[in-house]
């Protein structure tokens, strides 16, 4: 199913950005779909970056995706995208649940990234992907929707929040199809 997903977001080719403090999942998430979207003859639908402290930026196997710097400032991790796509259509953040710190970092990260390109993501829609709940120690999606602020930081936008497990792809296909139909909606 997610295959299916992914294929007509692909046929539509909105730009979506998929992002990630340190740990998250975020490799694991873009690995899946990489896996499950093999054949890549034109500029992906999935451009993927990495935020975070002490996370390197890599193009790992997409040479025309767009390209970020990534800068740490005092700890606090700055993103500063050079051609931010315009229509950019969705954004997934990829939280980890189960560290406290981390989503305090992300939900910091997040909300800078949407104060810097207020203008291109006026109609994009947000979907924070609360990975890990398969961990004893992860927080609850309402625990993460709180920490993260998200009912007052995103009041008036689209949004959602999925518990996921990117390992196991638990939620995953949820998520997307919850993005999808929020992109159809705008197209």
């Amino acid at each position: 199913m997610c295959r299916t997903i992914w294929g007509a977001l692909l046929r539509h080719d909105p730009p979506v950005i998929v992002l990630g403090c340190e740990g998250s999942g975020f490799r694991s998430f873009t690995r899946k779909q990489r896996d499950q979207q093999r054949i890549r003859k034109k500029r992906s639908v999935l451009d993927t970056y990495s935020i975070g402290q002490g996370y390197s930026l890599r193009d790992e196997t997409h040479s025309t995706w767009i390209h970020v710097n990534v800068d740490i400032y005092g700890g606090d991790p700055c993103v500063r995208w050079r051609d931010l796509p315009v229509g950019t259509a969705g954004v997934i953040c990829i939280v980890d649940s189960s560290d406290e710190e981390m989503i305090e970092l992300t939900r910091v990260a997040l909300s800078g990234f949407y104060e810097r390109h207020e203008n291109l993501l006026k109609e994009s829609a947000l979907l924070v992907l609360a990975n890990k709940q398969d961990r004893v120690d992860a927080l609850s999606v309402m625990e993460v929707m709180r920490k993260m602020e998200l009912e007052t930081r995103f009041e008036g936008r689209r949004w959602h929040i999925q518990g996921t497990d990117t390992i196991s792809g638990d939620g995953i296909e949820e998520g997307l199809e919850w993005i999808a139909m929020q992109i159809s909606m705008i197209r």
